[in-house]
């Protein structure tokens, strides 16, 4: 059964990958990255083995949370690989006992399996300075891998049940997501504090040693600290660090087990719940009653409910910051005098330059319930006219109070028309050509609350070309007021930004009118095709 397992697996991920071009470009990007790092750790590993006293601080630490990062994986693709769901063998006679062993393997079978291989290889080779450490490090390892797997695979089991309610599993994506930015710009401060020499070396390797003292004690630290704990002659610990990580795999083992049994017996889903229904907001009483209105509102709903929506909405606000932060981390020395503060300034410029990417999927979000609304008579117009206005809502005070926080906290309201003036030609230009690159480039995508990484989720070439065009184009529309503004700042000209602000405003009033007329007369021809495309096939 594990050989079939794993055959089994292996095809259907082999069919996956060329079942999509992108799906395959991106499996390859994941393996130039994840190799090369592989072997660079592997060799880090090694010679480790001629620095004893370091190497249990680094193998234990650095074990610990390649074992933390698995089920710290699990939010990220739990439902997402249903290549061997349990449920799919709910019809075959097989018992738990018979699958358990088998998709334990194929938890192996990734790149993070690969580079957890890797790592547990180098980890031996660094503890073979004696026969007796190297066996230990060889048992650590098996032990260390098995709870990596388990732990991913109980802790998806767990999370199962709950993220059969769409609300959760939403909320979740949304709590990811947001724990990655605030992580990245730890990482950033940190990198910071570390570089201008506020802490010494030495400083940061005791607090170290306090943390691997205490590691060694949790699950976490169990089988990779048995070697350390032998080769310290501290017989005692290594013998119950082995019996902790045995009882652990025990315990993961039986949850995961009892997970793999209620599949087998219920493989339906049953999540399901309702909703109060509310009455209205401030939107509708601001937008209009008409076909546009309607679209709009239905929009601006969509944009707080729909989690894919939301992440595009999170991610434009997040990417100024990202670059602030980014900024704050250069030694002011290193950087022309003004140059800072002119770029905080300019960063909600960056926000509106990802407005065309957003729009231009908005379509594609609505699968076959666009269906209804075309056969209500919905004219394409009103479609893209509906779709813009639904952003523009959003979008537009957003705006102002990003550039109003950063040009007070830059201090340089000299730059706010020029800074207003390209927000403007980038965000009125998105819209514009978001309609346009939305009625011509769509794609299916799942329903809400499905598998966002399912075979075909991923848009093809057509997601790909709508993309760089939603990147690309909002630029060249901006070049005329990106011209005027930088004149007027390199000549002190204040009125050069408040002819930015002009040009920028029309030329984006421009785009977005042509891109609502342009998008809606493609729409009205190619009705029938356009929701043949957005239509989940599964």
């Amino acid at each position: 059964m594990v050989g079939l397992l794993l055959r089994l697996h292996w095809r259907l991920t082999v069919r996956q990958i060329r079942s999509s071009p992108l799906i395959l470009v991106s499996t390859i990007l994941t393996g130039l990255a994840v190799v090369p790092m592989a072997a660079l750790l592997f060799y880090g590993l090694v010679w480790l083995r001629g620095w004893p006293e370091n190497r249990v601080l680094w193998t234990v630490l650095g074990f610990a949370g390649l074992t933390l990062a698995w089920p710290l994986m699990t939010l990220f693709v739990t439902g997402s690989n249903d290549l061997l769901d349990i449920g799919r063998f709910a019809l075959y006679p097989v018992r738990a006992a018979q699958l358990v062993p088998g998709l334990l393997m194929t938890g192996l079978l990734g790149f993070g399996g690969l580079l957890t291989l890797v790592l547990g290889a180098g980890y031996v080779i660094a503890w073979s300075t004696a026969l007796d450490t190297a066996l230990l490090a060889l048992l650590g390892a098996v032990l260390g891998t098995v709870v990596c797997v388990l732990s991913t695979r109980s802790l998806s089991a767990a999370l199962s049940g709950l993220f059969q309610r769409r609300r959760l599993r939403e909320l979740a994506l949304v709590v990811v997501f947001v724990v990655i930015i605030g992580a990245s710009v730890a990482v950033q401060m940190a990198s910071r504090w570390l570089g201008e020499g506020n802490v010494a070396l030495a400083d940061v390797t005791a607090l170290a040693r306090r943390v691997e003292a205490v590691v060694v004690w949790t699950p976490l630290g169990w089988p990779w600290a048995i070697p350390a704990s032998a080769a310290a002659g501290r017989w005692d610990m290594a013998v119950l660090q082995t019996v902790y990580a045995l009882c652990l795999i025990a315990l993961l083992a039986w949850i995961w087990g009892r997970q793999v049994s209620r599949g087998l017996t219920s493989p339906l889903d049953a999540g399901g719940g309702g909703m109060r229904i509310r009455g209205g907001n401030l939107f509708d009483h601001v937008l209009p009653y008409s076909p546009p209105g309607a679209i709009a509102r239905r929009g601006v709903r969509y944009l707080r409910r729909d989690p894919r929506r939301l992440l595009g909405l999170l991610a434009m606000l997040v990417l100024p910051l990202l670059v602030i932060v980014a900024l704050l981390t250069v030694p002011a020395g290193l950087l022309p005098a003004g140059a800072r503060t002119a770029t905080i300034a300019f960063a909600p410029a960056l926000m509106a330059w990802l407005t065309a990417a957003l729009v231009s999927t908005d379509i594609c979000y609505d699968g076959s319930a666009l269906g209804t609304q075309i056969l209500i008579g919905t004219s394409g117009r009103d479609d893209r006219l509906g779709r813009a206005l639904g952003f523009l809502v959003v979008l537009v005070p957003l705006q102002v109070a990003v550039i109003v926080g950063l040009v007070v906290w830059s201090g340089r309201w000299d730059l706010l028309p020029g800074t207003a003036g390209l927000t403007a030609a980038l965000l009125l230009g998105g819209v514009g050509i978001g309609s346009w690159a939305g009625a011509i480039w769509q794609y299916a995508q799942p329903p809400p609350g499905g598998n966002l990484t399912a075979r075909g989720a991923t848009g093809g070439v057509a997601a790909l070309i709508s993309g760089l065009i939603g990147m690309l184009v909002p630029l060249l529309i901006a070049l005329p007021t990106l011209a005027l503004v930088v004149l007027g700042m390199r000549t002190g000209r204040l009125l050069l930004g408040w002819a930015g602000l002009l040009v920028g405003v029309l030329t984006g009033v421009g785009t977005l009118a042509w891109g609502v007329r342009a998008g809606g007369r493609r729409l009205d021809a190619h009705w029938p095709d356009v929701l043949e495309r957005v239509t989940w096939k599964g």
